[in-house]
């Protein structure tokens, strides 16, 4: 359903509200329509209306927005109108968003560095590398974890090359439970032991009973060039991020306006997406 809506309608505001709303009532638990309408407003409104901040604040922390809302109410055109201790909740916000970045994009390269180093290809995706392509700021988007797609047969290389950067699995297998994890499902998560950086190691789409439109190698095919932050890194195309994103919302049943957010973004911010080819793949694939 979402694949079906035009950009054009997904950059307008009001249909972005719609869109909002829409998916977060799919999920549970959520919060009623009306607080999220309110905050999908807030987080482009260019007029101070919020009647409770501390409680607009909070729901857009739990849906993990609070990096735009904070930016909104900074702005030039919105900031003379906030509160003072708004004002502060908010460079708050901004001040842990942007530490929480720094600290990734340097894990990022770090990784990638010694990845390639190891001779194992990768793309990164979401993560920082998601603000920028819907947003234009790597310090918009809570970013939970860095995300690195490889193949299926580097993973215990890789792992190998995370054990010497200091990292751990999040869970400990026995040797069969590591090549059943491998057969049957996308990711392998690592944490660093000192700086608490997460990493999932994905190496399909999707685990085996979840439908995903694109081969992997398919997504290797396409995949694209991009910079972050002076980083040269590889990633997924724009078409096939854009279904991945689909995938994933609908996975976890669009619990967050994140997920939405994010993928709005994108689609404004590249309006000339190969949208023919999006939609024959999405109904291949009943997404």
């Amino acid at each position: 359903h979402l694949v079906g809506i035009s950009s054009t309608h997904l950059a307008a505001q009001h249909a972005s509200v719609g869109l909002f709303v829409f998916v977060n009532q799919i999920g549970e638990p959520n919060p009623p329509a009306a607080p999220l309408t309110h905050l999908v407003r807030a987080l482009r409104s260019e007029s101070w209306a919020a009647a409770d901040a501390s409680e607009m604040l909070a729901l857009a922390t739990a849906q993990k927005v609070a990096p735009l809302l904070a930016a909104n109410w900074l702005s030039p055109a919105v900031s003379t109108q906030v509160p003072a201790e708004v004002i502060t909740s908010c460079q708050e916000v901004r001040r842990r968003t942007t530490q929480r970045v720094l600290l990734q994009l340097a894990e990022l390269r770090r990784v990638t560095e010694a990845l390639t180093a190891a001779g194992i290809r990768t793309l990164t995706f979401k993560g920082p590398l998601l603000a920028q392509q819907a947003y234009g700021d790597v310090t918009l988007r809570s970013c939970f974890d860095l995300d690195l797609f490889l193949a299926e047969t580097q993973v215990l290389a890789a792992k190998r090359v995370l054990l010497g950067l200091g990292y751990q699995p999040e869970f400990t297998f026995h040797p069969h439970e590591e090549a059943d994890l491998l057969r049957t499902e996308c990711e392998y998560t690592f944490i660093h032991a000192h700086n608490g950086v997460r990493l999932d190691v994905q190496w399909r789409p999707r685990a085996r009973f979840f439908s995903f439109p694109v081969p992997a190698q398919a997504l290797w095919k396409r995949a694209v060039r991009v910079e972050l932050n002076g980083l040269a890194l590889e990633t997924f195309a724009l078409e096939d991020l854009v279904l991945y994103l689909v995938a994933h919302g609908a996975k976890h049943t669009w619990h967050r306006l994140e997920q939405v957010s994010a993928l709005a973004g994108l689609l404004q911010r590249n309006p000339a997406l190969d949208w023919p080819g999006v939609e024959a793949a999405a109904r291949a694939a009943r997404i």
